[in-house]
C-alpha cells in the first residue's frame, strides 16, 4: 500500500506551500509524502483529479484502487473519545484497505 497526500493551498506558491505542508507534517507527525498539488480551487482540483466529481475544499482522505479509481471518500471522524465508534471505524478502515491491497490490478497501462 502506498499513501501520498495531496495538498491544495490558498496560494499557488511553492515556497508558501512548502512551509505550510512542513508545519502540517511536523504537527501531526506524518510519515508519508505530501505533494503540493496547486491552488485550492474547485476547477483546478477537478482537472487534476477527474475521478472526484464532487470535491470539497477541505481534507477528504480517499481510498483509491490500483487502477486509480476512487473507491471511497472518507468524511467525518470518530476519534478515540468516541469509544465503540472509533473501534468500528478502525476495523472498517482496515478491512477496506486489506481488500484494496489484495485486489489484482484490472487494467494494464499501454507501453509507449
Amino acid at each position: 500500500m502506498e499513501i501520498i497526500g495531496l495538498s491544495f493551498e490558498r496560494k499557488d506558491d511553492p515556497a508558501f506551500a512548502k512551509e505550510r505542508i512542513g508545519k502540517f507534517i511536523k504537527r501531526f507527525d506524518i510519515g508519508y509524502d505530501i505533494l503540493f498539488a496547486g491552488i485550492a480551487d474547485k476547477k483546478i482540483v477537478a482537472e487534476k483529479l477527474p475521478q472526484l466529481n464532487t470535491f470539497c475544499l477541505f481534507l477528504l482522505p480517499s481510498s483509491i484502487d490500483k487502477d486509480g479509481k476512487v473507491r471511497k471518500i472518507h468524511t467525518g471522524y470518530n476519534g478515540p473519545a468516541t469509544g465503540k465508534y472509533y473501534e468500528e471505524f478502525i476495523q472498517e478502515f482496515n478491512d477496506e484497505i486489506n481488500v484494496l491491497v489484495n485486489e489484482p490490478k484490472k487494467k494494464e497501462k499501454p507501453v509507449s
